[in-house]
């Protein structure tokens, strides 16, 4: 009895430490999208204006928001027209990018990384909530497998970013597995 109330007492502190962690993750510590240019178009609209296969649409006649447009979703290389059913996803997600070193971070630089067109892409929105704050051993896009895995890395590189071993030992496993097929 007195093992299972040190088992006990040891898996609650770990729960509560856990939740002390999580806690401080701040998605406002990003600052959301940002207009660089100050042309009124963020960078989610800029983003969307640069990938449309076809001249945008604009709510109204100041041109800040996007309307329709043309997308190819990569993660479906499904045609997408309205921007309303688009959601601007982040291949790592901020939430990670937190976990895996950008609390250390000051906040521009948290800025650069949210509004990172490397790390940004126009997809569906069923995907991106779908995939929510997964990383890739825990969720890939239907298509394009191994580019989203290259990007991902990518983005771990650029921002120096420190996932737990074990997680990098994995995504390299997968990393791997693109070399070989290609």
């Amino acid at each position: 009895m007195k093992q299972y109330l040190i088992l006990l007492s040891i898996i609650l502190s770990l729960l509560v430490n856990f939740g002390a962690i999580a806690k401080d993750y701040d998605r406002k510590a990003y600052g959301g999208w940002k207009d660089f240019d100050r042309d009124c178009q963020n960078q989610r609209h800029e983003l969307l204006i640069s990938l449309s296969t076809m001249p945008v649409t604009f709510t109204n006649a100041k041109q800040c928001t996007v309307k329709q447009g043309k997308w190819i979703s990569p993660y479906t290389n499904g045609v997408i027209c309205s921007a309303k059913e688009i959601d601007i996803d982040h291949i790592l997600p901020v939430s990670l990018s937190w976990y895996y070193g950008a609390k250390y971070w000051t906040k521009q630089e948290r800025i650069e990384f949210y509004n990172d067109p490397i790390n940004i892409v126009p997809v569906e929105k069923r995907l991106n909530r779908q995939k929510g704050a997964k990383d890739i051993t825990e969720w890939l896009p239907p298509k394009n497998q191994c580019g989203y895995i290259a990007r991902f890395m990518r983005v771990i590189k650029k921002y120096n970013l420190k996932p737990p071993e074990k997680k990098m030992r994995q995504f390299e496993k997968l990393v791997h597995g693109c070399r070989k097929s290609n």
